[in-house]
């Protein structure tokens, strides 16, 4: 959730860029509010398009951008559900 993408200069989206074969056994959830800086919502979005790559099957991998939310509490509460059921869900 609101993945700090920006920190280390990119490091850990570099990293899943260059190497994302491992990646392929987990479950992975990654959203953010768009009510975050730009610095946050622009490299949430390149790291979305590496996964929707690495999980083509659009199964194991699940992305949501919520218009508006901020990285604040309360708007991680409101979709912590949703996290939930993906993630342990049926």
């Amino acid at each position: 959730m609101s993945p700090s993408l920006w920190w280390d200069n990119h490091a850990l989206l570099n990293e899943i860029e260059a190497d994302s074969a491992k990646l392929k056994e987990e479950r992975i959830w990654l959203d953010i509010g768009t009510g975050e800086s730009q610095g946050m919502v622009d490299p949430n979005r390149a790291l979305a398009v590496v996964l929707n790559t690495v999980f083509s099957n659009g199964k194991a991998f699940e992305h949501l951008e919520v218009p508006g939310a901020k990285h604040e509490v309360d708007a991680f509460a409101a979709r912590f559900d949703q996290v939930l059921e993906f993630l342990f869900g049926s």
